[in-house]
């Protein structure tokens, strides 16, 4: 059985919740009873290997089932890190993307917090990100205050610019989750690609279509009935007239992100077939 993120994170809770009633017997009884009854109707035969010692307590004191809480907390551990042994034989970017959903979700803490943040720190987290994923995310720089696009040079910001552009990061990173990666580049030293996310696992993806192309490939895909497509349709008409409108890039991305939000919930044929066109216009 495949773990899937929303089983993986109740099962983090509960090793949690484990680990905090290691601190006293007081409720343990009651938390072993629901974990094995949640557990051994998901993983069968969870509870086979989970023994329990007899229990005897003094009048008015609590059953002690730490140890085999304890057991239990082990064994979650120990399916999922068979779970992602697995994962990683089937992708070999498994690391990746577990790091990089880790990053996004420590960035949106941070920018949940943005008044308690020292500006060296927010600096440094800046720093590291553009460091970790400029060459990676398509279209990472723009709409990013201090790029400077002759020689791809980053100029140290500071303030609501810099928060600016540590929210900016946020929103192109959980784009790419959504997207399911599709299109991030992996190069060498020299800038050459060593290959690109893509959803037909080949090295070179087309993605800088035109907007006749972009509608011709949404009436092409299969998945949509005719009203979703002339959902899909109206929308990259939109972004055409917002890319072509004289407005500034950053308030064009934000008219252009509430639409592609919108195409997204079209489906993931639409995510891989459009979405990267549509990016690579802000590059």
């Amino acid at each position: 059985m495949i773990i899937d993120e929303k089983l993986e994170k109740i099962m983090l809770s509960d090793i949690e919740k484990c680990e905090e009633a290691q601190k006293s017997a007081v409720g343990t009884h009651q938390l072993f009873q629901i974990l094995i009854s949640k557990y051994d109707g998901i993983f069968e035969g969870f509870k086979n290997g989970v023994a329990v010692s007899g229990k005897v307590a003094p009048a008015g004191s609590p059953l002690d089932f730490r140890p085999e809480i304890n057991a239990i907390k082990e064994k979650l551990e120990l399916l999922l890190t068979v779970n992602e042994n697995k994962q990683r034989e089937k992708d070999s970017l498994f690391d990746f993307k577990k790091t990089f959903k880790k990053d996004v979700k420590c960035l949106g803490k941070i920018i949940d917090s943005f008044d308690n943040q020292s500006e060296k720190s927010l600096q440094e987290i800046y720093n590291k990100l553009i460091a970790k994923y400029s060459d990676i995310i398509p279209n990472f720089s723009s709409n990013i205050d201090g790029y400077r696009k002759s020689d791809g040079y980053y100029f140290e910001v500071d303030g609501e610019r810099l928060r600016k552009n540590l929210k900016n990061i946020y929103d192109k990173m959980n784009l790419c989750i959504d997207l399911n990666f599709v299109n991030l580049s992996f190069n060498e030293p020299d800038g050459q690609p060593i290959f690109q996310i893509n959803n037909n696992n080949q090295n070179i993806m087309k993605v800088n279509l035109t907007f006749k192309e972009l509608k011709e490939k949404a009436e092409n895909i299969t998945s949509l009935k005719d009203e979703e497509i002339d959902e899909v349709l109206k929308g990259i008409d939109e972004i055409e007239k917002i890319l072509n409108s004289s407005e500034r890039k950053n308030r064009k991305w934000e008219k252009v992100k509430e639409i592609i939000i919108l195409l997204l919930d079209k489906g993931i044929d639409v995510a891989i077939q459009l979405i990267p066109s549509i990016l690579s216009k802000f590059s």
